[in-house]
Parts: C-alpha cells; sequence; structure tokens
C-alpha cells in the first residue's frame, strides 16, 4: 500500500445507506470488516452492538493490509452492500451501511466524530483487529505516514471505547461470544462454498 492523505470528513463513508435518524444519534457502534461474506456471526454481533448503542455503522474497507478482493474468488463491493442488507432487516431503522477508504483506526475513528458531531463513538471488534489497533503506530508506518502526539492521544481515547468480542472466552474485559458463532468466519464460509461447488454444485 501507497502513502495517503486524510480524506475529507464527507468522503469518509461512500455508497452508504443511513437511517434517517442516525444523523443526530447520541451514540453509534462502529464494525469495520470485509462481510466477505456476512454471516451468523456478524448477526449476533450487530445485535450486540444494538444493545449498547443507538444505532450499528457497518463499514467495508476499499483497502486492506492483508486482503485483496480477487474476481471469481471474492465478492464485489456491491454484491457485499447488497448482502448486508439482510443484516440490516434486523433493525433498519437502526442499521447504516457504506464502504470507506479509510483502514486506520484512528484516523477513522476522527473522521466518524466529525462526520457525527455530538454522537459518542464506540467500535466492535475482534481478537486481532484488537490487536491491530494497538499496533496502529506501525500501520502508520507501513503507509508512510507520521505518528504524532494527536495520533497517540486518539488511540488512547479509541482504546477505552471498543467493545472487544472475544472468541477465546478467556479475557475478563472482552465480550465473550458464544460457541454457536465462535467458530464462523468469512473465510471459512467461502472456503466451504468453494468445496461444494467442487462437488458439481451449481452455485
Amino acid at each position: 500500500m501507497t502513502a495517503c492523505t486524510e480524506p475529507a470528513v464527507r468522503d469518509v463513508i461512500e455508497a452508504a445507506t443511513l437511517p434517517p435518524g442516525i444523523e443526530n444519534s447520541r451514540s453509534i457502534g462502529v464494525f469495520l470488516g470485509s462481510f466477505d461474506p456476512p454471516h451468523r456471526g456478524h448477526v449476533w454481533l450487530v445485535q450486540e452492538l444494538l444493545s449498547h448503542f443507538d444505532h450499528c455503522l457497518l463499514l467495508i474497507p476499499k483497502v486492506h493490509f492483508s486482503k485483496q478482493v480477487i474476481p471469481g474468488s471474492n465478492a464485489t463491493f456491491p454484491q457485499r452492500l447488497s448482502m448486508l442488507e439482510e443484516i440490516r432487516k434486523i433493525a433498519p431503522e437502526r442499521i447504516g451501511t457504506g464502504l470507506t477508504n479509510e483502514v486506520l483506526f484512528v484516523r477513522l475513528d476522527r473522521m466518524l466524530r466529525q462526520r457525527f458531531p455530538g454522537t459518542a463513538i464506540g467500535f466492535g471488534m475482534g481478537d486481532e483487529t484488537w490487536q491491530r489497533l494497538c499496533d496502529s503506530p506501525a500501520y502508520y508506518a507501513r503507509l508512510g505516514l507520521e505518528w504524532t502526539a494527536e495520533d497517540a492521544a486518539g488511540l488512547e481515547s479509541l482504546r477505552s471505547r471498543v467493545f472487544f468480542f472475544d472468541r477465546s472466552a478467556r479475557t475478563p474485559d472482552g465480550i465473550p461470544v458464544p460457541e454457536t458463532v465462535r467458530t464462523i468466519s468469512s473465510s471459512r464460509v467461502r472456503e466451504a462454498v468453494a468445496a461444494l461447488g467442487s462437488h458439481g454444485l451449481d452455485l
């Protein structure tokens, strides 16, 4: 990935489907994920966020440090947004979706707080994403960006507003993920679909 400049606040969410009340929401729980494809684990996660926040915002990053969209193997962004409509049916008046160009959580948090002034912004994330958040300075360096005192303060603030979903169920501060969805991942779903397709099923 190459160095990038911070995008305009108005552009932080693209191709958005936002419920009308979200602009004046008291609180928004954000989940940044590939949703390739969405699955029962995401449904549980959204329901958990809705129990803590007035609204939930599901964002798909248009760039990623370790993944890239491969035609035929991965769903396109429009396909993923379309699939997220099924999750929106849980509470369409409270759930928003969209794409974002920002993959760095500290910057994304700052832009969302500017995009929704006066709204308390929190994030839901799992084990690996939490670790990436903690390693934010290293990811800034990979993009050729300077890690500033403002960024360090932003990280400290953000860490206190994260709902950490713990698959291991061993972290005292985490929200334990139920066994029924603990082992589900988008990668495993794609692998299962590919295996079915290789047996001659028309998928």
